[in-house]
């Protein structure tokens, strides 16, 4: 129900203002997605009634390929997960192990990451300050 909540506000503000950011040279979300050509999709959906090239039949193009590439899996997995207790136990293990291991990753860049980059910073302005006081 979250994407739904996102989907349709996003359809109506592509349909309506979106165009217009795009002619102004504003790059969108789906202006990365025209570029794979979704006019043919919806020329080879609408059995060619919608030309290859048409602005309208590649948005709602891209809005139907996206509804079906994220909403439907989504649903689905979801679904699978509620009736199975097993699917769903592991999904939990898999979904702490990776919170531990991101937590793991962050922590030792905080303790260690930042300082070598300070670090290296400091000998790289030290290294340059010695080339500048070197009599010639």
């Amino acid at each position: 129900m979250v994407y739904l909540v996102w989907w349709v506000p996003y359809s109506i503000w592509l349909l309506t203002y979106g165009h217009i950011l795009e002619a102004q040279g504003y790059e969108i979300g789906y202006t990365y997605f025209a570029t794979f050509g979704v006019g043919k999709f919806a020329n080879f959906l609408t059995c060619g009634k919608v030309s290859k090239d048409n602005k309208w039949g590649g948005m709602i193009s891209y809005l139907f390929v996206h509804f079906l590439c994220i909403f439907a899996p989504c649903i689905s997995l979801c679904y699978i997960f509620f009736i199975s207790y097993h699917a769903n136990i592991a999904l939990m293990i898999f979904a702490g192990a990776m919170t531990v291991h991101r937590g793991a990753k962050y922590y030792q860049y905080l303790m260690v990451g930042s300082f070598v980059k300070i670090l290296k910073d400091v000998e790289a302005a030290q290294a340059a300050d010695a080339c500048e006081t070197e009599p010639d």
